[in-house]
């Protein structure tokens, strides 16, 4: 992502996916609605539009505070292709699809690879990770896909501030999955927990990270490790990663 555009790392891995406007599609991700006019609107249910996507990635990819969703969608051969979508907080309970407008799609070399017996082999997504994976504060998407390379999409949308929680668990699990970690600024407060669901054979980083948005400062952190206890963090330092340590009492 390059000045708000995800640029694929073509020295690395290739690029992503292709949905179609106005289609529906049924998958472990749930029912959702694709309107036509690149807005991606919830569904009564709350749930919205893929193809067979066997991860959900929670992402935050410009930094404003407000998750983002990547969706790798679609079968492999004989399936036919369908496009991955990486939605765009628009901070009112709706999503954008940037998927063509940042590069994912359609992927570099196309989105048929070649045939098998006659049809098409579609190189459609199946699963994807987050993590920071250069260490620069924006995270990062590494996405499997049928019949082809894994791709790698880095974050270039401009740098903005950041705070990220490292937890070690003492009591219940060492990897602190169940834990919760709010982050308090002015009348704002957010969530994030640790948990250990990915996508089908795929493990997001497990540090919990927090775009800033316009805060300017973190008045206050606090875990809820899974034992029900919590210790508080005055005064969090942004822009680095905290190791946290559960007590051991």
């Amino acid at each position: 992502m390059v000045d708000g555009e995800c640029v694929p790392n073509d020295d690395l891995l290739p690029g992503l996916a292709d949905v179609q406007e106005g289609a529906e599609g049924n998958g472990p991700s749930g029912i959702r609605r694709y309107a036509g006019n690149d807005t991606i609107t919830l569904s009564a249910d709350g749930r919205f539009v893929a193809f067979v996507s066997a991860a959900t990635n929670l992402v935050s990819g410009d930094e404003n505070g407000f998750e983002d969703v990547f969706l790798p969608s679609g079968m492999g051969y004989p399936w036919p292709y369908w496009r991955s979508a990486l939605l765009m907080n628009n901070r009112d309970g709706t999503f954008t699809d940037h998927s063509g407008s940042t590069g994912i799609d359609p992927p570099p070399g196309g989105t048929i690879r070649g045939k098998i017996g006659g049809k098409d082999e579609a190189r459609s997504g199946r699963s994807a990770a987050v993590a920071d994976f250069d260490g620069d504060g924006r995270l990062d998407v590494i996405a499997n896909n049928f019949n082809d390379r894994p791709y790698l999409f880095m974050n270039r949308w401009p740098q903005r501030d950041f705070i990220a929680f490292r937890l070690q668990g003492r009591r219940r699990n060492r990897d602190a999955i169940g834990a919760l970690v709010h982050i308090h600024a002015g009348n704002a407060t957010k969530v994030r927990q640790v948990h250990a669901a990915g996508g089908y054979l795929a493990q997001s980083s497990k540090t919990v990270h927090f775009g800033l948005g316009d805060m300017d400062t973190v008045e206050r952190c606090v875990i809820r490790w899974p034992g029900g206890h919590e210790q508080v963090i005055e005064s969090p330092e942004k822009n680095r990663i905290h190791t946290v340590v559960e007590p051991a009492e």
